[in-house]
């Protein structure tokens, strides 16, 4: 068979026909079609492009192993953050007990102060109940009070944020100032307002 006619049957569609005519033929169809020279719509790409996520991707970082030392440090960190709530706990817990009430400026306050001796003074967490932030200007303090009329603070606060547990601190023996007050003070100035009261009798000195 000529090949130049072949080529010429390739080309025009005339000469001599190649044995794989029916294929040749099928694909010059396809080939001549405009619509397969065409821009493609949208939605193929989109098609394409979920296809190829939808696979592994070759690119993703690999996940990191934590070393064991690490996870170590991380028990003990956590084990110690447990230990201190848990003595923390204990210590409000066990310690001696006074109960507030409030005064006739705030009937409806009560709390509750937890005392405990240290090395440095009386650590004392009071839990309160009912007593209504300061307003600007003003502030709360907290007092020990002996029998004979003298006063010594431990600390002052406004409640402002709402905290209702507070952690205050006497440095002389609640032994011998076992009355507690709290009284609304104004900056810069002086106040007897005397807003919840408490005492600690007997004082228990056992922790």
């Amino acid at each position: 068979m000529n090949r130049d006619r072949e080529a010429e049957y390739l080309a025009t569609g005339t000469g001599d026909r190649p044995e794989n005519s029916v294929s040749l033929d099928a694909a010059r169809r396809v080939l001549s079609s405009s619509a397969a020279w065409g821009v493609p719509p949208d939605s193929v790409a989109v098609e394409v492009l979920s296809e190829i996520r939808a696979q592994t991707n070759p690119f993703r970082e690999p996940r990191r192993r934590i070393s064991p030392m690490r996870l170590l440090a991380a028990a003990m960190t956590l084990g110690a953050i447990l230990l201190v709530t848990v003595l923390g706990l204990g210590s409000l817990r066990d310690g001696t007990r006074v109960d507030l009430a409030g005064t006739e400026l705030l009937p409806t306050a009560s709390g509750t102060a937890w005392l405990e001796p240290t090395d440095a003074g009386w650590s004392i967490w009071i839990d309160l109940d009912g007593l209504p932030p300061a307003d600007d200007g003003y502030y709360y303090e907290g007092w020990v009070w002996s029998d004979d009329g003298d006063g010594v603070s431990i600390g002052t606060f406004h409640l402002r944020n709402g905290l209702e547990r507070l952690s205050l601190w006497s440095g002389v023996d609640v032994a011998d100032y076992p009355s507690i007050w709290i009284s609304l003070q104004a900056e810069g100035g002086v106040s007897d307002e005397i807003v919840m009261r408490g005492r600690l009798d007997p004082v228990d000195d056992s922790g």
